[in-house]
């Protein structure tokens, strides 16, 4: 069995361990979200343990190349440092190097476990099911960030391990939390001007002048592309519009697929508005803002690009994968409640079959540790 397959069915498996445990050591009222601390990990264990040894995915070659090349000296650094955009990026390698291994796949494995604690508190705390919310970040393979694109999920997991900054309106504290993980990857600043727009209730002023705005880029979308372009001039970024014209891997722009995926917690949150309103959740109002926020990134990325577009809704949509089961536990009842989430749990592995078949097939799995080797959706050994 593949090795993303292995993952899902893991994942579904011991989720639902979790939740029997739970209901049978009649602990249920204790557990909001439906699981203990012990399972909430080991529900991660399996793929941090395929995440950490793999020797080759998407742009893994180059972050172990990056790895092997940096110093071995904190103090010899110098310029290296504070001439990147990436500065304590860079100092963590390099303190990772010379005070703990340097073996590359040691701190392959110890990055994404310090990025997935983030999102176990995350899920812990603002889900009411995080074993359902664990299930779609893996179905929607945002895990895959674990691999590919580390280091912007390592911002956002610091992101996500402060996120009671955001929700209870500690800005100061907030944004000393956003200019670090700025100093680990610069697109994260998108955070400053969304945590303003995200307060107050859905479908505010703010929210809906954010619609209208997501439709007028798309609909200039060229001239948005080369203001984007000037705007990045010299960055990792720079000229991605170029790479857009030339043909290349992501110039068609994000998938349509991502935009699909992200809509179902949006249209809920549409259909079932005047019951939100009249629960009036801070937290709830908060995560539908941010989950509208991460569509219109996203269906901007389907008209420009998914090298740099594509991959700022990341920054928003755990937040997403929280609000779903608080949707379906407190807007639906009886029967209704039942069949909703029974098309969760199949919609989202529909959709994960979805993307292994048309978005991952061709990028390459590669564990030389375990003599492992996966192309598509086969493997070999």
């Amino acid at each position: 069995m593949p090795v993303f397959w292995t993952m899902i069915f893991y994942v579904m498996v011991v989720g639902l361990i979790g939740r029997t445990y739970v209901t049978k050591s009649n602990i249920k009222k204790k557990y909001d979200n439906k699981t203990t601390i012990f399972f909430a990990i080991l529900i991660f264990i399996l793929p941090l343990f395929f995440i950490g040894l793999r020797t080759n995915f998407a742009d893994t070659a180059a972050h172990i190349k990056s790895f092997n090349q940096a110093s071995s000296n904190i103090m010899a650094m110098g310029d290296e440092v504070f001439d990147s955009s990436c500065p304590l990026w860079n100092i963590y390698i390099v303190f990772f190097k010379q005070f703990i291994s340097a073996n590359a796949n040691a701190w392959l494995m110890v990055t994404a476990i310090l990025s997935t604690v983030g999102v176990i508190k995350f899920f812990y705390k603002y889900s009411t099911d995080y074993s359902l919310s664990v299930y779609i970040f893996f179905c929607t393979i945002t895990f895959t960030y674990l691999m590919n694109g580390i280091r912007q999920f390592f911002a956002l997991s610091l992101l996500l391990f402060f996120a009671d900054y955001i929700f209870k309106n500690k800005f100061w504290k907030f944004l000393v939390v956003l200019v670090i993980a700025f100093f680990i990857h610069q697109t994260i600043i998108i955070w400053l001007p969304v945590y303003f727009i995200v307060k107050g209730k859905p479908w505010s002023k703010k929210i809906l002048f954010t619609i209208a705005l997501t439709v007028l880029i798309v609909a200039f979308a060229n001239q948005f592309t080369n203001l984007l372009d000037s705007a990045i001039e010299g960055t990792y970024y720079s000229n991605y519009s170029g790479t857009m014209q030339s043909g290349g891997e992501f110039s068609s722009g994000a998938s349509i697929y991502q935009t699909l995926i992200l809509l179902p917690p949006v249209i809920i949150a549409l259909w079932k508005r005047k019951q939100i309103a009249a629960i009036n959740n801070r937290n709830v109002n908060i995560m539908i803002n941010i989950s509208v926020i991460s569509v219109a990134f996203m269906l901007i990325a389907n008209f420009t690009s998914g090298i740099l577009m594509g991959r700022i809704p990341t920054y928003f949509s755990v937040f997403s994968y929280a609000l779903i089961p608080w949707e379906l536990d407190n807007l639906f009842y009886g029967n209704d409640k039942k069949m909703m989430k029974i098309l969760c749990y199949a919609g989202y592995f529909l959709a994960f079959c979805v993307i292994m078949l048309i978005q991952l097939n061709g990028n390459m799995y590669e564990s030389s540790i375990l003599g492992m080797k996966y192309w598509g959706i086969v493997w070999s050994f």
